[in-house]
Order: C-alpha cells, then sequence, then structure tokens
C-alpha cells in the first residue's frame, strides 16, 4: 500500500545513506519503530494490520510479534482485533523463567507472526521455529514492509508459511521519488540492494 510507505516517511521511519556511491554503505536503513512515534502514521500502520489480519487470517487466535520492532504493532493490533498477544525474544532470558515466547499462550494457539521489516528472513524464521517449538500454529507472518528478497521468500518457501506484506521496499522507493527524497541513482542502488540481500546469508 501506497500508503504505508508514505507513513513511514512521515513517521521519520526512513534513513537514506548521505552518500549512495559507497558500495559498502547500505543505501537504505527503514526504523519501522519510530513510525510509533507519530500518532496518524501509528494509526494507519496499525489500522491497515488489523484489516489485513482479519481478513486474511479470520481464524487467527492470537499475534506473536518479532523483538524488538513487531511487538508494539503486534499488542496495538491484538488490542484492536481482541485477541491475546505475545512476542519471541531473540534469545533465551538468563534469568527469570528462561523463555524464549512470552505471552503464555495456550499451546495449539493459532497465530500469526508481526515482523517490522522483513529482510532476509532470518529473524521470522527465529519466531516461527521458536513458536512452533511452544506448539503454536503458524497461520503466516505478516511484515510491515518487505524487501522482496530472494532469501526471504526462499526461507519462507522452505518453512511453509505464506508471507504479507503492508507494504514493499519498490513502493517505498516509488514514494520517495515523489517527494523527492530519493534521486533515481540512489533508487538504483536501493533496488539493487534490497534483491541482493541473499548473497550476504
Amino acid at each position: 500500500m501506497k500508503e504505508i510507505a508514505e507513513a513511514l516517511f512521515i513517521g521519520g521511519s526512513v534513513h537514506l545513506a548521505t552518500n549512495s556511491l559507497v558500495e559498502s554503505q547500505a543505501p537504505i536503513y527503514c526504523d519501522v519503530r519510530a513510525a510509533l512515534g507519530n500518532v496518524a502514521a501509528r494509526t494507519l500502520i496499525t489500522n491497515s494490520l488489523a484489516d489485513q489480519i482479519a481478513a486474511e487470517f479470520p481464524d487467527c487466535g492470537a499475534l506473536i510479534g518479532v523483538a524488538t520492532g513487531g511487538i508494539a504493532f503486534a499488542a496495538i493490533a491484538a488490542q484492536m482485533l481482541g485477541l491475546p498477544c505475545g512476542y519471541v525474544r531473540a534469545k533465551e532470558k538468563d534469568h527469570g523463567l528462561g523463555r524464549l515466547v512470552e505471552g503464555n499462550l495456550k499451546p495449539g494457539t493459532r497465530c500469526v507472526i508481526i515482523e517490522d521489516c522483513l529482510a532476509l528472513g532470518n529473524s521470522a524464521k527465529h519466531a516461527i521455529l521458536a513458536a512452533r517449538n511452544y506448539g503454536y500454529i503458524v497461520l503466516g507472518v505478516i511484515s510491515i514492509i518487505e524487501f522482496r528478497s530472494c532469501s526471504a521468500e526462499r526461507t519462507m518457501w522452505d518453512l511453509g508459511i505464506n508471507t504479507l506484506s503492508l507494504t514493499s521496499i519498490d513502493e517505498l522507493v516509488g514514494v520517495g521519488l515523489e517527494n523527492g527524497s530519493i534521486t533515481g541513482l540512489m533508487a538504483e542502488r536501493i533496488c539493487k540492494y534490497a534483491k541482493g540481500q541473499e548473497r550476504k546469508q
């Protein structure tokens, strides 16, 4: 959705490299969490997230956020939908109950994983495997933005997981070209970078 890409710009999530010719430097970084601080951007993103979950996963019983970027969006959308919510840590706690997945959901719960940015797919894979290990049924993954990398596509395919996204790197670049924050040269580099992410795995 173009509107989501616009919201990421409005929310201050989009950071561009100052020198787009430096090949070793990532030309773009999308900090989706920054949009939480802008009410309009946050509202648009969470409303769209809740709408997509209701439409595509009507039998969803809970949302699970991927730490840390997906947690707040999952919690807000879950509240809107009247669903339980949990989240997956990057690693198990070394104190307390030592849990990897929080939320105390019942085994067999049908859940949707919420990711802020789906690039390589490594964090989403970690969350899927962790949720399954806790006995949850993962219906799919929804990301706020995806980079459309071959690596992520292969990873999700191997796991038998359907992925959806509110917007894509292509839409983000298109909006950037329209508002003047991204030049033609930068757009070429960003698209090349996004589609070549699998080489870094």
